[in-house]
């Protein structure tokens, strides 16, 4: 599945995270969800994320709650509700500099950079550009950094 998800099938991945998950216990399979939901963000099936990473935030899983909210932040940014991705993406933000999750944090920042600078707040998204740099530990990150500083 995470092989297809990074070939852009995300159909393909789909079916097989939820093959998967028929097999999988406890973290894996909270993992395997977490997935699931992000897959089904990317395929814009955005209600029926948003109500599994609602269950997935309610079992307060160690170490997901920075995650969780990033694919909250996210969905809702593809809903078009850029207060509650912002919302969310903060709150991402939040537990993932409480945990130390560097890739959470970074995708939040680059998520809010992205929305603030298209409000106009460009102060604000800049901010969490200079984090974000601050941040970036591989190529990809670093064209991801180039890509949101230019825009």
């Amino acid at each position: 599945g995470v092989v297809y998800g990074r070939m852009g099938r995300a159909q393909r991945a789909l079916w097989y995270f939820e093959r998967c998950l028929e097999f999988a216990g406890g973290f894996e399979q909270k993992k395997g969800l977490l997935r699931r939901a992000y897959l089904l963000t990317i395929l814009g099936r955005y209600d029926e994320a948003t109500k599994e990473l609602y269950a997935l935030l309610e079992e307060k899983i160690e170490g997901f709650t920075a995650e969780i909210y990033l694919r909250l932040g996210e969905a809702e940014w593809h809903k078009k509700d850029t207060f509650k991705a912002t919302a969310y993406l903060e709150k991402a933000t939040k537990f993932a500099l409480e945990k130390q999750q560097a890739n959470e944090e970074l995708s939040s920042r680059f998520a809010l950079a992205a929305i603030y600078g298209s409000q106009g707040l460009i102060a604000t998204s800049s901010e969490h550009l200079a984090r974000a740099k601050v941040l970036v530990n591989d190529k990809t990150d670093q064209l991801t950094y180039a890509f949101r500083d230019v825009i």
